[in-house]
């Protein structure tokens, strides 16, 4: 019986399979996103009521920290609407000497708009640079 369960034991230790992980080591230059969120508010200067499901009719805002914004940069913002098409898009310059710049931009929905999955996507210099989905709910 022993050997049954040493047998046993080793069928287990040499079949079970190695989980693989991807590592990756990035040293940005130039701009990066340190954190971005969509929130229900912006107050003093902070994101609150952070989530990715709002309501037809609600503000969605969109708060991004950067660093390395030494150089002046356009920011641009287009909001999608779940057809595809774009709602709204607006932009920014933006730099400091500190290199910290903390970025909003809002649409405000109507009730009548789609319902559905909404993106908002992040350009630099107009370059893509992140996304977010949302959800609108009627």
């Amino acid at each position: 019986m022993r050997k049954f369960f040493i047998l046993i034991f080793l069928i287990l230790y040499f079949c079970e399979k190695k989980v693989e992980t991807i590592r990756e080591v990035v040293y940005p230059e130039g701009p990066y996103i340190v954190e971005s969120v969509l929130c229900t508010k912006i107050v003093d200067g902070r994101p609150y009521g952070i989530t990715n499901d709002f309501f037809l009719g609600d503000t969605v805002n969109l708060w991004i920290l950067w660093m390395g914004m030494i150089k002046e940069h356009k920011i641009s913002c287009f909001w999608v609407k779940p057809n595809g098409k774009v709602f709204a898009k607006d932009s920014v310059f933006a730099k400091s000497d500190s290199g910290v710049v903390v970025t909003t931009f809002s649409v405000i929905t109507r009730s009548y708009d789609p319902d559905g999955e909404w993106a908002v996507e992040i350009y630099l210099d107009n370059n893509f640079y992140e996304s977010h989905l949302f959800y609108m709910n009627p």
